[in-house]
């Protein structure tokens, strides 16, 4: 087998009729590009990995400190 054929034979059906679908998932940062091709068997698994992934990073994250708007002075209308 020539290496086209071995391309040819794990790739999904241009008109989608063959069932199988991949997703590909790309993510960037500063200085890395990442893709990644997820078959449709994996899907769930993988987005069950990254979910705890994000949430485990967003846990180091700082809460924004906001000002307190005074509401009396907010809703009298300018006269």
């Amino acid at each position: 087998m020539g290496e086209k054929d071995k391309k040819a034979e794990g790739a999904a059906p241009a008109d989608g009729a063959g069932g199988r679908h991949d997703v590909l998932v790309r993510a960037r940062t500063e200085k890395k590009k990442l893709s990644v091709v997820v078959p449709a068997t994996e899907l769930v698994k993988f987005q069950a990995s990254l979910a705890s992934v994000m949430k485990n990073s967003f846990t180091n994250l700082k809460k924004k400190v906001r000002e307190k708007k005074d509401k009396k002075k907010a809703l009298k209308p300018d006269a």
